[in-house]
């Protein structure tokens, strides 16, 4: 069987790592890659062969249009001939049409994100499955194809580990270049300042953000190459993020997470602050920090690995 995985952005590269190594056992996967953020680096890092096709297309949305049409265009050349049984994507559609006018008997749509409905929607009539965490509500335009996994996502390719906390705040930025996320920039800038008293390790989510902190904060740590997540978070004493993905990959290992996303917040968010597995707030200062880390409540999650590749099988 010929498996074709399509990845666009950092977080997925770690989330089908498993996936991948699982389905190359008797199978042959093909994987296509979207220049973006820390993708390629990952892909490198983690000895992944794959296939580029386009790259992000920036805030413009005329730009996004136009890259979003082109990378389909690619993707349907790339597929051509290929004799491809399975599609499978995470929270991106690019690949879904293409599959569909290619033939490919099975396209699955895996997803998180219940708010990206452009994304979703489009997804919806050139998928036959789709697949999401249990947190988020049954959701009546996927019909029949839905089909939910226990825990999240980032359950699926982190365990959890004993860590030996050094000390350090481990920090994540914003999505600035997000078409989803309209919610301001530097929301971590006034959280810095107030937490001088500790050593911060910020991961930037591109050059730009790389830039502006390590220039408005030349104490900072930026590591200048690529470092496993599951090794930046579980050697800190707690990780603080305006994102969304690193925050969780935190709560499955065990450390202690504040969440400083300003936008939309997703069911899975919502369903770990409920837990009281995650906190959310920016009014952040070093007294908070030292209570979320000593009354901090580690999570037990079962992994969803052998359901996701079971249904791409």
């Amino acid at each position: 069987m010929k498996v074709w995985i399509d990845i666009v952005n950092s977080p997925q590269v770690p989330f089908f790592k498993p996936i991948i190594e699982r389905l190359e056992k008797n199978n042959e996967v093909i994987i296509t890659a979207r220049k973006h953020s820390q993708t390629l680096d990952l892909l490198d890092m983690y000895k992944l062969k794959y296939t580029v096709i386009g790259e992000h297309a920036g805030k413009s949305k005329v730009r996004k249009a136009l890259a979003f049409f082109k990378r389909i265009r690619d993707m349907y050349n790339f597929g051509k001939g290929k004799d491809i049984d399975v599609a499978v994507v995470h929270q991106s559609p690019y690949c879904l049409f293409p599959a569909w006018l290619l033939g490919i008997r099975k396209r699955i749509f895996i997803f998180d994100n219940e708010t990206a409905k452009l994304q979703n929607m489009v997804a919806i009539p050139f998928s036959t499955h789709a697949t999401c965490p249990e947190a988020i509500p049954a959701k009546r335009m996927f019909g029949k194809k839905l089909i939910k996994y226990p825990g999240i996502k980032e359950s699926v390719y982190m365990k959890k580990a004993k860590v030996k906390f050094k000390g350090y705040i481990l920090m994540r930025p914003e999505p600035w270049s997000a078409a989803y996320y309209n919610a301001g920039e530097d929301v971590l800038v006034p959280i810095i300042e107030k937490l001088s008293d500790w050593k911060i390790v910020l991961i930037p989510r591109d050059d730009k953000q790389r830039k502006f902190y390590s220039e408005k904060f030349p104490n900072l740590t930026i590591p200048t190459k690529m470092i496993p997540a599951a090794e930046l978070i579980g050697k800190s004493a707690i990780v603080i993020g305006a994102g969304g993905s690193m925050n969780r990959e935190a709560v499955v290992l065990g450390v202690p997470v504040i969440s400083t996303y300003k936008g939309h917040l997703l069911a899975v968010d919502h369903w770990l602050i409920k837990k009281g597995l995650m906190y959310h707030t920016s009014d952040i200062d070093s007294e908070f920090v030292k209570m979320c880390i000593k009354n901090h409540k580690k999570a037990n999650f079962d992994s969803a690995l052998d359901k996701l590749v079971e249904l791409i099988k």
